[in-house]
């Protein structure tokens, strides 16, 4: 175009058939005759137009947008040929390349102007995410640079974490509470706030925020209500919620945000005062004014039955009596359940009485579902004239459960009489007892002895800490025919076990695991452990516990005199990784302080000892928030 092109005449006619024109637009054609430059000749205008589509440049790219609404820009791109001519009327279609979604409702064929321009203004996008889009006309394509859709403003919310939990009053539920915020289209909307509040009245509970309505705390001051702002993710938590005293399920702990509101459904639960020992048959001396005695054990235990180690302040159990036809000249007002101790043992005399009675023990703590447990006082031995000779105290052990008492008896009576020795009343978990005799006849001022041998298997729960020594209770029956028919009278005589611990075999988690707290500041429980033998009784000695904390990332620090000292109590030594401690009298190791470090995050500490024992190592998982 623009250039001279010479063709030789043949008859008089010349005949131009190259003439390409790259350029589309309006021409005319000019023809000279090179040996008469006057002879010319004109065409008439005529129109080159562009090629078929060869590429596509984008002029606008689509920008950051809101999900729901036109994709911004609006995104436009230019139709050019081969010759880089703008093409008008090419029909481009765009098309989601990458990204999380597709248009929806949208127009996405659009024909290109008189200047060879498509320009989209109704593109919508309603999943939120990165996004590349591609523009073609024929077999030319171009995709656009990366691009933005954002959540649109919030508009639902609903439970994402920390709903269907049960917590014992006046403690700190397990997990936080957690919401999921939403736009109209289901997209995670992050920086929304959350108000999280808890019920008015009745079962409940308590945020901590500097103020009500503040931003939600690990710890501090106690409030009805918090805020907390969504993550990335759309999610935003309560950080702790500690139940309050009153036991019972509720459904109206909420979580917020303008305009739409969801439910907790969380239950406070009140831990279990249980009697440890089954209901005895208290035993008695010799004579009507001697008395009968018995050892009880009350243990605290959660809504799953497991005992509840006592942390940080000792519980009082408060004890009522309920008497019938017997006096009680031992009866404590209260016991005390030691901390690092799950359960306490006390004793109960009773002064005896022609024809026995019972009574009724109730144990009871506000914390507490409260336990109750008749006992019973059998007619004393003496009323009918007979003697029993004191059994001496017998011992049992893991290793040597089995321990016989010979039960002596004295007939002044003038007459014959038979007499059976039943097995005693349950006071460990596995006990029996096998007279050597059926029934033994006893003639007037003759002795007779009835071994009556005791097997038992003091397996508890750890830490049930059965280990001791208790009052046994072994009634015998006292016949007026041979074969031991007739009416039986139920007299009765006190024997003393000891059982004895074994060897340390068990190491298991008593308390401080899963717990979390801000960065920098000591965690509400020490790191606990309870050390046992296989039978659940506690080792007091012998055994070095090693507490761990991460060397690195989040993680936290123990008290020592240096680094694998023994543990020391928040406030002195320095701040190690690790430290040791060993058992106290109820098999119990604490680590006696530990504090979140400045990092962030979950972690585990870990826990070994020496001897290794079974269960070692442990790993007690806790979160600097």
């Amino acid at each position: 175009m623009g250039a001279t092109t010479t063709v030789t005449a043949t008859g008089g006619v010349a005949n131009f058939t190259n003439l390409p024109i790259d350029a589309a637009g309006s021409y005319t054609i000019t023809a000279t005759d090179n040996a008469h430059t006057a002879w010319t000749a004109t065409t008439s205008s005529f129109t080159v137009i562009a090629a078929a589509p060869s590429q596509v440049i984008w002029t606008t790219s689509p920008g950051t947008s809101i999900a729901g609404s036109a994709v911004v820009g609006p995104p436009t791109v230019k139709i050019e040929d081969a010759y880089n001519n703008l093409v008008s009327g090419a029909v481009v279609n765009m098309a989601v390349t990458t990204g999380p979604g597709v248009f929806i409702a949208s127009t996405t064929s659009v024909t290109t102007s008189a200047p060879g321009t498509a320009a989209f203004p109704s593109l919508f996008l309603q999943a939120a995410g990165n996004y590349t889009i591609t523009a073609s006309a024929g077999s030319a394509s171009a995709t656009s640079s990366s691009f933005t859709v954002n959540a649109a403003s919030a508009h639902a919310i609903m439970v994402w974490g920390g709903s269907g939990q049960s917590a014992t009053v006046n403690t700190n539920f397990a997990s936080p509470f957690s919401a999921f915020v939403t736009d109209t289209y289901g997209n995670p909307v992050s920086g929304a706030t959350v108000t999280f509040t808890a019920p008015a009245s009745g079962a409940g509970g308590t945020f901590h925020a500097t103020t009500a309505g503040g931003t939600c705390l690990a710890t501090g001051a106690v409030q009805s209500s918090c805020t907390a702002t969504t993550n990335a993710n759309g999610i935003a938590t309560s950080l702790a919620f500690t139940a309050n005293g009153t036991a019972g399920k509720y459904t109206n702990l909420s979580a917020a945000i303008s305009g739409a509101t969801t439910y907790f459904t969380e239950t406070n639960t009140k831990a279990t005062l249980v009697f440890l020992t089954s209901a005895q048959s208290f035993a008695t001396n010799n004579t009507d004014s001697g008395t009968s005695s018995g050892s009880v054990i009350i243990q605290a235990q959660d809504g799953a039955g497991n005992p509840v180690v006592v942390q940080t302040t000792a519980v009082t159990v408060a004890l009522a009596y309920a008497t019938t036809g017997v006096t009680l000249t031992t009866d404590p007002a209260s016991v005390v359940i030691p901390v690092g101790a799950s359960s306490v043992a006390f004793t109960v005399v009773s002064s005896t009485s022609t024809n026995g009675g019972t009574f009724t023990i109730t144990a009871t703590n506000g914390s507490y579902v409260l336990a109750t447990q008749t006992e019973t006082v059998l007619k004393n031995a003496s009323a009918t004239g007979n003697a029993f000779t004191a059994i001496a105290t017998q011992n049992v052990s893991p290793t040597n459960q089995t321990a016989a008492f010979p039960v002596k008896i004295t007939n002044t009576t003038g007459a014959t009489e038979y007499y059976e020795v039943s097995s005693p009343n349950g006071l460990l978990t596995d006990e029996s007892a096998s007279p050597s005799s059926a029934c033994l006849p006893i003639t007037n001022n003759n002795n007779g002895t009835i071994t009556d041998t005791v097997t038992t298997d003091e397996t508890l729960p750890a830490p049930s800490r059965p280990s001791g020594s208790y009052t046994l209770d072994f009634v015998v029956q006292e016949y007026p025919n041979t074969g031991c028919t007739g009416t039986v009278v139920d007299l009765q005589v006190d024997a003393t076990l000891t059982v004895t611990a074994g060897s340390a075999s068990v190491v298991s988690i008593a308390g401080g695991a899963g717990q979390f707290t801000p960065n920098g500041t000591a965690f509400t429980n020490a790191l606990t452990v309870f050390v046992s033998d296989a039978d659940g009784n506690p080792i007091t000695s012998g055994v070095t516990v090693t507490f761990t904390a991460p060397s690195s990332g989040a993680s936290g620090m123990f008290r020592a005199s240096g680094n694998g000292g023994v543990c020391l109590a928040s406030g002195n030594g320095i701040a190690v990784t690790s430290c040791t401690a060993t058992t106290n009298a109820y098999g119990i190791a604490s680590s006696l302080s530990f504090t979140a470090i400045a990092t962030a995050g979950n972690y585990n500490v870990a826990v070994t000892t020496t001897p290794t024992l079974s269960g070692s190592p442990l790993s007690f998982p806790e979160d600097n928030t």
